[in-house]
């Protein structure tokens, strides 16, 4: 049988993430991934591990990746469709393609969300953003540092409710009840967020300007950079689960 190779075909490999060191390598094999110019959905393949799409237009496209089952957020990012013309006229012509120089796959990060199913050893942040006015602040952006100095950032749902999951952390101190200081960057989105589609606010580039500084130019374009950052310190047992409700101020 001759190879198969269509103009516009893409793989999306998603993953759970677990900090700025990237992915547990936990594969997420039950999404719904699509994208906003496409009605094709990603067809999971075991054997990759990757979410496939053979009918998408080249170029730059916006993707949307959502959990049925709500234990991870939704996310919407950013694809660059490779161009495969050349390789579908040559096999046409019964020639052999070109090796590919542009990737045909991208990656996604999975944020876990409150209906997470938690490990004993997580320790975990959670609560309700709120602006300043008490409305929920929807896909608000929430970081910190864990205590080896590694960002875990993430957003809130909807509603304002956010999880921070930090994995197998270590208490600096001997005494594993002795409360360590965090500090806490929590900002709102600036789009307005519309009823019909949540995402179509999100920021596409999320994992680039998370990390970012509160008062880089980058991060100020989407993010009320303005709003104070908390300080609170909390128990760092292992497993301790720790609730903090944000109400954001200018």
């Amino acid at each position: 049988m001759s190879p198969q190779v269509t103009q516009g075909s893409l793989g999306v490999y998603a993953f759970h993430y677990v900090g700025r060191s990237g992915s547990d390598e936990v594969q997420i094999d039950d999404l719904l991934v699509l994208t906003a110019e496409s009605e094709e959905l990603g067809l999971y393949h075991l054997s990759t591990g990757l979410y496939g799409f053979t009918e998408l237009e080249p170029g730059p496209t916006r993707m949307h990746a959502e959990d049925p089952r709500k234990r991870y957020l939704p996310r919407a990012f950013m694809a660059d469709v490779p161009d495969r013309s050349a390789d579908l006229a040559a096999l046409l012509a019964e020639q052999a393609p070109s090796f590919p120089t542009e990737p045909g796959w991208t990656d996604v990060s999975m944020r876990p969300s409150i209906e997470f199913p938690l490990l004993p050893s997580d320790t975990t942040i959670w609560g309700q953003v709120s602006l300043a006015d008490g409305s929920a602040a929807p896909f608000a952006l929430v970081r910190m540092r864990n205590v080896d100095d590694d960002w875990f950032a993430t957003y809130a749902d909807e509603r304002g409710v956010y999880l921070i999951r930090l994995p197998d952390e270590t208490p600096p101190s001997p005494d594993p009840t002795v409360p360590v200081l965090r500090t806490v960057h929590a900002a709102a989105l600036l789009a307005t967020v519309t009823e019909d589609n949540p995402l179509s606010a999100f920021p596409a580039n999320f994992d680039d300007i998370a990390e970012l500084a509160l008062a880089d130019p980058q991060l100020h374009a989407v993010y009320d950079t303005l709003a104070n950052p908390f300080t609170f310190a909390f128990n760092t047992v292992i497993g301790s689960r720790n609730r903090l409700d944000i109400q954001l101020t200018t």
